[in-house]
């Protein structure tokens, strides 16, 4: 089920987020959510080593990246 958010912006903020909502063809509602789904994707796949925390134990030295791009696929 839908939530809802209620937010104060300035006018600025706000004539600026009817400009770019309208730039893509969205209503302000739509913009936001689509923009809010796409900012939280981000967030939740920027770190794969994050879910694994407390599963494993690893070195204090480990660096998750050099292992990653050392991998063979």
């Amino acid at each position: 089920m839908p939530k809802q958010l209620n937010i104060n912006l300035s006018p600025t903020v706000w004539s600026a987020l009817l400009a770019l909502a309208a730039t893509h063809g969205q209503d302000v509602e739509s913009y936001v959510a689509t923009e809010l789904t796409r900012v939280t994707q981000f967030a939740t796949v920027d770190n794969p080593v994050q879910r694994l925390y407390g599963i494993v134990s690893l070195p204090d030295d480990f660096d998750y990246k050099k292992e990653l791009a050392n991998r063979e696929l």
